[in-house]
Order: C-alpha cells, then structure tokens, then sequence
C-alpha cells in the first residue's frame, strides 16, 4: 500500500471517529467521564466543551483500537512461542529416542544444545 492510500485511509478513519464521537453527544450517549473533562478544561462553557469533547472522545476511541491491536499481538507472539516449543520438545524427543544407540558422553551434549536452542529461539522471538 502507497503512502498517500495509508494517509487517505488513515483519514477516513479519523473522519468516522469524530462523526461517532459527535452522533454520541448529539444523542446523549456522551462518555460521562470524557464530558466532565471537557466541561472542565471548557471553563463550564458547553459549546467549546463539546467541541473539546469530541477531540477527547477520538483520542479514546484511538488509543482503545491500539491497545486491541497491542493485545492482540501479544498473544499471536505467546501462541507461536507455544507451537515453537512444541516443535522443538517433538524434536528433543527425537533426539532421546536416538540418543539410546549413542555414546553416553554424546547424549547429554545433545541435549544441552537442543535446551540452549530452544532458549535462544524464545529470547530471539
């Protein structure tokens, strides 16, 4: 995506969040906590505490979205830290069933590099 589309959609985005933000308090379903704040900062003054409002209320709507996304990102990266140490235990298993027609001095160096392996991969991730 070129960087006039993300900026126009970007835009767009805005736009639909300051109409909901508007179409609440036109309608009475305002944030209480939000309208306090900008009768507040407005001196008491309704007419700039609802243009302040409507500032307020999309920079709420904005920073919930990203705090979704954040958690959402999170738990992707704890799943595939999960199915990446299950992929690496599958292959340790592997390397025990092997391990019993291997010199003993071998095996244990196996599985040291296996268990640093699999520490690597979760600090890199």
């Amino acid at each position: 995506m070129g960087k006039k589309t993300r900026q126009y959609l970007t835009q767009q985005i805005k736009n639909a969040l300051y109409e909901k933000a508007a179409e609440d308090l036109e309608s009475g379903n305002e944030n209480k906590g939000i309208w306090a704040k900008a009768l507040v900062k407005a001196e008491g003054d309704e007419t700039k505490a609802k243009a302040f409002y409507i500032d307020m209320a999309v920079e709420e709507m904005i920073l919930e979205e990203e705090a979704i996304i954040e958690a959402q990102k999170a738990e992707e990266k704890k799943e595939n830290n999960a199915a990446g140490y299950e992929k690496t235990m599958k292959q340790q298993e592997k390397l025990f069933e092997l391990g019993n027609n291997i010199d003993p001095i071998i095996t244990p160096l196996i599985v040291i590099t296996t268990l640093f392996l699999v520490a690597l991969g979760i600090f890199l991730s």
